[in-house]
């Protein structure tokens, strides 16, 4: 996908490991839109010989779900990977512009808070991202065909762990639970109407 020229901000004054933040401007580039599956990293290692990744210690069979985004490789094993498929790692700032966009992003809360999550929901599934372009996701057509309805949905989301976070600056267990199921039944109901339920193991 490409990433249009422009600036952004890098960088959070609020995470000592990423202050400052300050402005960057970088030129357009291409960056891929999706992780490097097993499939293609396993591709890889069967053309050069390369050694395979470990499994990770939470699922055995890991590397068997060709379209699962691959682990347990190093920087220098996807440098390689990338001279293989004939591209590049990106830099640190293109990464990072391409992962944030041109926003301001709030890093509180693990990598983001619930709220500016639920915020940036509806940019996650632009017009020709979803099963037309062959990307299997279990997003339901919905989301494209009723865009406004998903940012609907979105935006209550947004709204009800908004409340979540104040709740829980105010150190009131109860009003905390009670919020926590507020922010479940509108997660809960985006998920019903935009994504198809799981198979079953």
């Amino acid at each position: 996908m490409l990433v249009r020229e422009g600036e952004f901000v890098m960088g959070d004054d609020t995470l000592p490991d990423a202050a400052p933040a300050h402005s960057v401007t970088l030129p357009a580039y291409y960056i891929d839109r999706l992780e490097v599956t097993n499939r293609g990293y396993l591709e890889y290692c069967a053309h050069t010989g390369h050694p395979t990744p470990a499994p990770p210690s939470w699922e055995a069979g890991y590397a068997q779900q060709e379209d699962y985004p691959v682990v347990n490789v190093s920087r220098d094993d996807a440098a390689g990977f990338c001279r293989f498929a004939g591209k590049r790692l990106p830099s640190e700032e293109e990464w990072e512009k391409a992962a944030r966009g041109s926003g301001e992003p709030v890093l509180l809360w693990g990598n983001w808070t619930l709220a500016g999550l639920a915020k940036q929901a509806p940019s996650w599934f632009p017009k020709g991202s979803g099963p037309e372009a062959g990307v299997k996701t279990a997003a339901k057509a919905e989301i494209w065909t009723d865009a406004a309805g998903f940012a609907a949905a979105a935006s209550k989301l947004a709204d009800e762990t908004a409340k979540l976070q104040q709740v829980a600056a105010g150190g009131d267990i109860e009003a905390m639970r009670a919020q926590a199921r507020a922010v479940g039944g509108a997660c809960n109901t985006c998920h019903d109407k935009y994504r198809t339920a799981p198979e079953p193991k």
